[in-house]
């Protein structure tokens, strides 16, 4: 998604984690129409997802 990301000109955040290695622990991306698009198959917390 990352890379993803770099390709489409979304700016974004990386979070890493000293303690597990320098780790990628989270990505937060700019508001926009362009990162709605890449994130919208990514479930959310606390949604239910439906297996129709």
């Amino acid at each position: 998604m990352i890379s993803k990301a770099l390709v489409s000109g979304i700016k974004f955040t990386l979070f890493r984690e000293p303690d597990l290695g320098n780790e990628i622990t989270a990505v937060a991306f700019e508001p926009s129409d362009r990162a709605r698009k890449l994130t919208s198959s990514c479930p959310l917390l606390g949604k239910e997802v439906c297996h129709a």
